[in-house]
């Protein structure tokens, strides 16, 4: 014979323990509501951010976990306006860390739904959904700590910043904030660190490195570390950009043989030879150079370059970095014509091509242009004393001749 709970406990009982049960459940909605409550009572005014002219003091850690103040805006020397920042920099973080930054209001849940997935299927944090605005969120205003309760800050932070902030002033503080080195945070202090150049003299392949750089500048894509790694992840970056129509197929594969250069992988290309350079050396009438069968979509490593989703390049870094460092003249996204007037960018000068520079770089301390130096030392007088006065005169007026 089966027995129910009603044959257990008599009327007057059953209705004690609804009444308990109906008690509890009020108390937990009362609890939720008094912790949004504080929630939203203790969130920092987000309404500073919209004044471009004013410049706020935050707290930014070194790798030693030191902390340090940084200027966020005008007044620091390294802050560049998002319209003197290149077009391929721009897109480059977006496909990388927020495909959907044009489509979300703060918080991608799709994202999110997909990230629990893969992370449940991995059975560890190999992928993050973090969108931009919530980076910039906790850069500026949360701390690094691991919790529910930071995470919910971090949510309706970046949900009031979408409400009062247009898109491209979000990604202009990102873009100025986000750390890419030892106390080198923003492209603007990134630029000059890596390249020796200002973020406007950029070359598409320099943009991808930063951006391939940005999710793990400490270990995991530190570039004097694992350059072959930032190598691959950069030349799925470039891949994306072309996808996008951001880079044609000439300058995407430029960039991808201008990598390995910049990282100290390979050797500079040499200078093309002027007419007069030429005519010395012959003219090369009998050299043959077969055409090269390097395809686009296969990285300078010799790898096939494996097609992405944009905005969600697998990351090794959460675990490896004990969190991911999340810290107006942009072109107009697909889709994106409802929300935020978008200024023309200020004309950028052209960049000239050319083999890459690598004054005040650190990617490649040892690089070729060491050696380069020293192609165009004069011979030494004296050498000259070995050959016949009347070859020598020869040579130096028909040097002089040509040039």
């Amino acid at each position: 014979m089966q027995y129910s709970i009603k044959h257990i406990l008599s009327p007057e009982r059953r209705r004690l323990y609804l009444r308990r049960l109906l008690a509890l459940t009020a108390l937990s909605v009362s609890l939720l509501g008094a912790a949004l409550a504080l929630v939203f009572w203790t969130l920092p005014d987000v309404i500073p951010l919209k004044e471009r002219r004013a410049t706020l003091t935050i707290e930014v850690r070194d790798w030693q976990g030191g902390e340090h103040p940084f200027l966020l805006g005008p007044r620091n020397r390294y802050w560049t306006p998002l319209e003197s920042i290149p077009e391929e920099m721009k897109w480059a973080v977006i496909v990388a860390e927020d495909a959907g930054f044009y489509e979300h209001q703060g918080v991608d849940v799709p994202a999110l739904r997909e990230a629990l997935k893969y992370n449940l299927e991995q059975k560890r944090m190999a992928r993050g959904a973090s969108t931009i605005t919530q980076q910039l969120a906790k850069n500026v205003f949360l701390s690094r700590e691991k919790s529910l309760w930071r995470k919910l800050r971090e949510f309706l932070l970046a949900r009031e910043m979408e409400q009062e902030l247009s898109k491209g002033r979000i990604l202009e503080l990102y873009l100025n904030v986000v750390e890419l080195g030892p106390m080198v945070h923003g492209v603007g202090h990134g630029s000059r660190h890596f390249f020796g150049k200002t973020p406007e003299e950029m070359s598409p392949a320099e943009c991808s490195l930063l951006a391939a750089i940005l999710p793990g500048p400490r270990v995991a894509y530190n570039p004097q570390l694992k350059p072959q790694k930032v190598q691959r992840r950069a030349a799925r970056l470039l891949k994306l950009l072309e996808g996008r129509n951001i880079l044609d197929q000439s300058q995407y594969a430029g960039a991808l043989e201008e990598l390995p250069v910049l990282l100290g992988l390979a050797p500079p290309s040499p200078p093309p030879m002027t007419e007069a350079e030429d005519a010395a050396s012959g003219g090369g009438e009998d050299e043959v150079f077969e055409e090269g069968t390097s395809e686009i979509g296969v990285d300078p490593a010799g790898e096939t370059i494996e097609p992405i989703e944009e905005g969600r390049i697998e990351e090794e870094i959460i675990e490896e970095e004990g969190g991911r460092s999340e810290p107006s003249g942009e072109a107009a996204p697909p889709g994106d014509s409802s929300r935020d007037p978008i200024p023309e960018p200020i004309p950028e000068p052209r960049l000239k091509k050319g083999p890459a520079t690598y004054r005040k770089s650190s990617l490649a301390p040892f690089s070729y242009a060491v050696a380069q130096r020293f192609k165009n030392v004069p011979v030494c007088p004296p050498v000259l004393g070995m050959f016949p006065p009347n070859l020598v005169h020869g040579l130096s007026n028909y040097i002089l001749w040509i040039a």
